[in-house]
């Protein structure tokens, strides 16, 4: 599998009727997919064996270890050391000296209990405060509690059958098990007082146009321990379309706007991309704007800016009937991308409307950068160069105002800096310093 940075994964099959049985239905060159046997589909799942990193590292994945190594595989220089207790616990222990111990819920058997075996118990580190896990006696486990070290902790309450009660929203009955809400989240309390006893941060109330659909439009509204309301609205697609905040009095006073291109674009391959977000006043007038243009990897090509950008031209942002903004009526200010026609999809190029631009080059397939030009209308004004040791780590930086592409060509420079970063390095340890 390669992702759209150029990361490629290459997976295992392995079937649950025989231990330690593995069935390999990738490309080992490129790591694509290949096929699969539909036999072994509802009996197995894929496991990674490799995965190759855009900077050229690689993480190998190995009987109870993770472990990361340079494009040679000559050198390892981080690991995770796993091991499991069974269904009881895993142990994790990583190359630079932190632990982690997850326990899982093991000895309930019988009833309702036993619903929840398996589920994450408590989290245990030497590098951070350990959490709890608490469960509802649901079909499906839903976490009730989480606790943290020196008594803090995180209840929650979900919808169920019958009746709901919210504080200062009144009650919400539901009769349907087949009910969108059921197994919602309906409260979050937290000791967030003087005397460490729970209070209501947040409510959550639901609503569907349409309950029965799966694709329906719909708003969730959030109201915070003082019942000031927030309300996410969003589309069939369950992509969010409007954000309207409350005052306590219930009056909006401000909302943000998104536009999608699940219904613009013929390519469902471009649904979800984020075509513009808004803001408004509490009038409902759009004060600025943010739009955005993509190509067909996905890439953000352009970027617009509109509103009263300059203080001289109060005018309101206009959109038209598909949810585009006129620009004659209005500021705007420009950015364009272009990146690499590749896997590794890297940017190559930024050109905003005052002349200012940016030039990448990067070093032969990989993700790192190489040099940096700063560029007025065409013009090089400022150069960055890269280097890097070999696991793709920074180690030298070097900054001047030549005009001339090229690390070498010292003929117009004035000024130079050189940062180096120097190394000190053990398995157990990487360190750097600026010099």
């Amino acid at each position: 599998m390669t992702s759209g940075n150029g990361q490629k994964t290459i997976f295992d099959l392995y079937d649950t009727r025989y231990e330690e049985s593995y069935y390999t239905y990738t490309d080992g060159e490129t790591g694509e997919l290949v096929g699969v046997d539909n036999g072994t589909l509802d009996t197995g799942y894929y496991m990674p064996l490799k995965q190759q990193k855009p900077d050229g590292n690689v993480l190998l994945y190995k009987k109870g270890r993770i472990e990361v190594v340079n494009s040679s595989k000559g050198v390892c220089y981080g690991w995770i050391d796993l091991e499991s207790h069974g269904s009881h616990s895993l142990e994790a222990k990583s190359s630079d000296g932190k632990t982690a111990k997850y326990i899982f819920n093991h000895d309930e058997e019988h009833g309702k209990e036993k619903l929840k075996r398996n589920c994450l118990k408590k989290a245990i580190f030497s590098h951070k405060p350990e959490v709890g896990y608490k469960y509802a006696d649901y079909t499906i486990p839903l976490v009730t509690k989480k606790s943290y070290p020196n008594g803090r902790f995180q209840t929650v309450n979900y919808y169920h059958t019958e009746s709901n009660t919210l504080q200062g929203l009144g009650k919400i009955h539901i009769k349907d098990k087949e009910d969108f809400r059921r197994k919602k989240v309906k409260a979050v309390f937290a000791p967030v007082g003087t005397n460490g006893n729970p209070i209501m941060t947040h409510q959550f109330v639901y609503e569907l146009a349409h309950p029965k659909s799966k694709h329906s439009r719909g708003r969730t509204k959030v109201y915070d321990a003082y019942g000031t309301k927030t309300a996410y609205e969003f589309n069939s697609n369950h992509r969010p379309t409007r954000l309207r905040r409350y005052q306590r009095d219930n009056k909006v006073y401000s909302s943000e706007g998104y536009v999608s291109a699940d219904h613009q674009s013929p390519y469902q391959e471009e649904w979800g991309n984020l075509l513009g977000k808004f803001f408004r006043d509490e009038k409902g007038n759009i004060l600025s704007a943010h739009f955005f243009d993509y190509d067909q990897k996905g890439n953000v090509t352009k970027k617009r800016f509109l509103g009263n950008l300059t203080g001289k031209n109060p005018c309101y942002v206009i959109l038209d009937k598909n949810d585009q903004p006129i620009e004659k009526e209005v500021e705007c200010y420009r950015k364009s991308f272009k990146y690499s026609n590749d896997q590794f999809n890297l940017l190559l190029t930024e050109e905003e409307s005052n002349g200012k631009g940016i030039r990448y080059t990067y070093y032969p397939q990989t993700d790192l950068a190489c040099a940096k030009y700063i560029t007025e209308k065409g013009a090089i004004r400022f150069t960055e160069f890269y280097s890097y040791d070999k696991f793709g780590t920074l180690i030298g930086k070097i900054k001047d105002n030549d005009s001339n592409p090229g690390q070498s060509n010292l003929a117009n420079v004035t000024e130079r800096h050189i940062l180096i970063i120097a190394e000190s390095w053990s398995l157990s340890s990487r360190n750097y310093d600026m010099v």
